[in-house]
């Protein structure tokens, strides 16, 4: 699998939504487009599909769920901190950086399809 990285701020306390530029979003209402750098977008503006220059509406967006720990869709592996990659053709698949080395999938993901490497924050407030 190729991995592209992507580095998501510090949820909440200072993340805007690139659509209506509402400030502090809360848990579960976070998105960042894996293809636009720095792109982050609140839950109404990715239900009703907002224009934003540069951004298509087709473009795969990862839901930010800091405050509450990833599981690995291989292991389950419980990831709180540091790295995760995220598929960009599969719906909401996550690896840890273990499962993601060693080319392991389940389900309809395959090795071929590109990962982007999603760094959570260290610390959550």
């Amino acid at each position: 699998m190729q991995s592209t990285d992507r580095v998501v701020k510090k949820p909440f306390n200072g993340t805007v939504c690139g659509g209506c530029y509402k400030a502090n979003l809360a848990p579960g209402d976070l998105f960042h487009c894996l293809e636009c750098p720095n792109l982050d977008v609140c839950q109404d503006c990715k239900n009703n599909q907002v224009v934003i220059s540069g951004h298509s509406i087709h473009h795969k967006m990862f839901p930010v769920k800091s405050g509450v720990a990833w599981l690995c869709d291989v292991c389950d592996v419980v990831i709180i901190e540091g790295p995760i990659y995220s598929c960009v053709q599969c719906e909401d698949y996550a690896l840890c950086p273990n499962c993601f080395s060693e080319d392991k999938f389940n389900g309809s993901h395959k090795t071929t399809h590109t990962a982007s490497k999603v760094v959570l924050p260290n610390k959550i407030k």
